[in-house]
């Protein structure tokens, strides 16, 4: 189901994850999600949808937060609906896995103030 590339990635708050999924449905693939658990129990939504389309790349997408927990993350399975609201669970192969890291010297400070004048 997966396509393109399955090398895992590394994330940090204020990224987007971003997964494409090929599917089909005679009505219309519908609406698609995700969710990404870590070790610790951490947890990142990810969903799109098909357009109706009865071919589709669907990407779904996720915002990593400044409250995210840090850790490597794995979803096994993506549920997903058609136009007529049927909804399935289907097995992702070989599961998506990746890491939110914590940025190793993040900026907590606000812009220095180095002169002004009129304009």
């Amino acid at each position: 189901m997966p396509v393109g590339d399955h090398t895992p990635r590394t994330y940090e708050p204020g990224d987007t994850v971003q997964v494409e999924l090929s599917l089909a449905d005679s009505p219309g693939v519908g609406s698609v999600s995700m969710v990404a658990i870590s070790a610790d129990g951490g947890l990142l939504l990810l969903s799109g949808h098909g357009g109706g389309q009865t071919s589709a790349v669907v990407t779904l997408s996720g915002g990593v937060r400044a409250d995210t927990p840090p850790g490597t993350y794995t979803a096994t399975q993506a549920t997903v609906s058609d136009a007529l609201g049927n909804t399935a669970q289907r097995t992702l192969s070989p599961a998506l896995t990746f890491t939110i890291a914590v940025p190793v010297d993040p900026d907590t400070a606000a812009p220095t103030a180095s002169g002004w004048g009129f304009a």
